[in-house]
Parts: C-alpha cells; sequence; structure tokens
C-alpha cells in the first residue's frame, strides 16, 4: 500500500485528517485516542501474565519447600503429587486456553515416534549416569520404587504416581501455563529457554539439573513447532516410565 493510499481518520479532539497509525495529532497535539486505548489493554495484559506467573511460581516453590520437611514416606509423597496437580488444575481453570493444547486433531506420527525414541534413550541415559554420579560423588542413591514395596499392584502405582500425573500435569503447567505466560511477556524463545529453567529449579535437584533442563528444552521445543503438549506428555510419560521400570527391575 502506498503512503498516499493508508487510511485516513479525523482527530479526535479537532477533527484534522490524520494517518490511520498517527502517534500525535499534527495540528492540535492531541494523542490517537485510539493508539493509547490499545497500549493500555497491552499493559494490562502484561501486567496480568506477569502477575499469573509470579503467582504459579511462588505458590509452587512454596509448596517444593514445605514438602521438603514432610519426610519421603508413601502418603507425604501421594499427598503433595496431588496437591501439585491441584495447583496446576486451578491455574488452568483461571488461564483456560492451556486446554487447548491438549487437542489431538494434529498429532503426526513421525514426531510421535521421535517424542517416545526421545523419551526411551533420555529415561536409560540418566538411570545410567545418575548411578555413575552416585558412585563417583559418593552419594546415597535414592529408589523411589522403594517407598511403593509391600504394596500389591507397586509397579502400576509407581507409574502413575511417578509418570502419568507429572508427565500430564508438569507439561500442563510448565509447557502449558508457564510457556503462554512467558512467551506474552517476552517471545518464544524466552518462553522455551524460561520454562525450562523453571521445570529444572522445582525438582529441587542440583544433580539432576543437567539432564532436566535440556530434556525440559526439548519439551519446549516440540511444544512451540507443533502448538501441543500432547508429545511432550508422551516423552515425558515415557522417560519416567523408562526409568521406573530400570529401578523396578535393576535391569543394568
Amino acid at each position: 500500500m502506498n503512503e498516499e493510499d493508508s487510511p485516513i481518520i479525523e482527530c479526535h479532539n479537532c477533527g484534522q485528517e490524520q494517518k490511520l497509525d498517527y502517534k500525535f495529532c499534527n495540528k492540535c497535539g492531541a494523542q490517537n485516542l485510539n493508539r493509547f486505548k490499545e497500549n493500555i489493554k497491552k499493559e494490562k495484559r502484561y501486567n496480568e501474565n506477569l502477575k499469573f506467573l509470579a503467582r504459579y511460581t511462588f505458590i509452587i516453590l512454596a509448596l517444593l519447600v514445605v514438602s521438603s520437611f514432610t519426610g519421603e514416606g508413601l502418603y507425604p509423597f501421594i499427598i503433595w503429587t496431588v496437591c501439585f496437580a491441584i495447583v496446576d488444575l486451578i491455574f488452568g481453570i483461571i488461564q483456560p486456553e492451556v486446554w487447548k493444547l491438549f487437542s489431538l486433531k494434529n498429532i503426526q506420527i513421525r514426531p510421535l515416534l521421535v517424542m517416545i525414541a526421545i523419551g526411551l534413550t533420555s529415561g536409560i541415559l540418566v538411570f545410567l549416569s545418575i548411578e555413575k554420579l552416585n558412585l563417583v560423588l559418593d552419594m546415597e542413591s535414592y529408589n523411589y520404587n522403594e517407598i511403593f514395596e509391600g504394596l500389591e499392584y507397586s509397579l502400576i502405582i509407581a507409574i502413575i504416581l511417578t509418570a502419568v500425573f507429572p508427565a500430564i500435569f508438569e507439561e500442563m503447567a510448565f509447557r502449558g501455563f508457564v510457556y503462554n505466560n512467558l512467551s506474552k511477556l517476552a517471545g518464544q524463545k524466552s518462553a522455551i529457554w524460561g520454562s525450562s529453567f523453571l521445570f529444572g529449579l522445582v525438582h529441587f535437584s542440583l544433580l539432576s539439573l543437567y539432564w532436566i533442563i535440556p530434556f525440559g528444552l526439548i519439551l519446549a521445543y516440540f511444544r512451540t513447532r507443533y502448538n501441543t503438549i500432547i508429545y511432550g506428555i508422551v516423552g515425558h510419560f515415557i522417560h519416567n516410565t523408562t526409568v521406573v521400570l530400570l529401578e523396578h527391575y535393576e535391569v543394568f
């Protein structure tokens, strides 16, 4: 469109004709009222996204701190797993656009198979490397399956609590809620990196950061490229399930 063909509107103050996107009237100096209103709306949306993100981060970190003082038994584990899931659901209700990311309409076989392979490979590598690091650093190895010992269907319960719940609710939270708000605040690249670092931070394990953040980056990349968290849920589930099965059967 040529400059001469640009839409013309009148200044709300003096009636002087102006270009559609003018900032200030060249006759009376009045600000473009439409542009001013749009800026107000953008600022309001920005503040809302920042507020929701800050509140979610604060609540999750507070719950993590409190949960760290409640022991490592079965019932505390179940209680806190459910608590985190409830928090994620509440914030999902507050910002319902997250639910659109669960759509199965455009799921493709190839990226799904790639994500399954990534989850399987990363699960094996993490299991092996954590064991090696524990030996090198002379640290006690913690096996989540230990808290499910003695239960009927212990393996199924372990998979539900350590693979199904995290896969659904952590993806909903970090590649859904957190990612959405960060992308509106600072763009997609910041959303990818920011959601991945926060994902690593809330796991409260310095020893695990070397794989949690890269894994989070992969999940965030798939969420960005395909605009869905389904691939992330599948990869997250396969990864966690692989670790649970390896720990349960002590394959290596």
